[in-house]
């Protein structure tokens, strides 16, 4: 299985690049803050909504452990950080976490 995260997929690029990777058969994974945002991806096909604040250190390592079993057996991992963040050190954080639970 080839599994996509997507931060910052409640709306805009984020949503659509999600939409389209589950629509082609994707597993997607979309980081979402709000629980409205969750409600609206239980209805997508090959999509599970991510709870994640990419910049709270907390919210990283509850969403990747969340997700551990699939990541383990994945064939292959990919991460589209589109959140709306300031600073590139939470990117570097996330990008690093990921790395580490996907060895």
């Amino acid at each position: 299985m080839k599994i996509v995260i997507v931060t910052g997929a409640s709306t805009g690029i984020g949503h659509a690049a999600a939409m389209r990777l589950a629509e082609r058969g994707f597993q997607v994974f979309a980081g979402v803050r709000k629980d409205a945002d969750a409600k609206a991806w239980k209805q997508v096909r090959n999509a599970r909504a991510l709870k994640l604040d990419v910049t709270k250190e907390e919210s990283l390592s509850e969403a990747l452990a969340s997700i551990r079993q699939e990541l383990d057996t994945a064939e292959e991992v990919s991460l589209i950080n589109n959140a709306g963040i300031r600073s590139e050190e939470h990117t570097s954080e996330l990008q690093s976490r990921l790395h580490l639970v996907c060895r």
